[in-house]
């Protein structure tokens, strides 16, 4: 479970890093409205996390399952960001945040997500075919 909950956190800590480097930028260079899209982030990598952890999706034996990871981190992502943007709909507040920034935050979030999917795959399939996580044998003597 240490694995799950560690990845979890990572993929999290990733979304809201992502976000953070797809700042919408003025004439100047300097980033704008830097909160909003610190929310923004915040709230698109809360979502996301709890709902593949609420499925979870972050078990170590399930994220061997590559072809059901993507399918399932592609349409959590795609759900999450529909939510936001009915939500973003449904209180005005669209003037706020940049069209562009959001797409580009969507695809690239997308692409690290799957990457940071490959990441963890590799990281286990190499661990377990070298015994890391084999555990101790016990020996029942009676």
């Amino acid at each position: 479970m240490i694995i799950a909950e560690r990845a979890a956190r990572v993929e999290a800590e990733a979304v809201a890093a992502r976000a953070l480097a797809d700042l919408s930028c003025g004439d100047d260079g300097v980033p704008q409205r830097i909160t909003d899209y610190r929310a923004a982030a915040a709230v698109a990598a809360a979502l996301f996390a709890s709902l593949l952890k609420g499925r979870g999706l972050y078990r170590p034996m399930v994220l061997l399952a590559w072809t059901s990871q993507v399918r399932a981190v592609t349409l959590t992502w795609i759900g999450v960001f529909m939510f936001l943007a009915g939500c973003v709909f449904v209180l005005k507040i669209g003037s706020t945040f940049s069209r562009g920034t959001i797409m580009s935050f969507a695809a690239i979030g997308l692409f690290g997500l799957v990457a940071h999917r490959i990441f963890w795959r590799r990281a286990l399939q190499s661990g377990l075919a070298s015994g890391k996580w084999s555990g101790r044998a016990i020996t029942n003597v009676a």
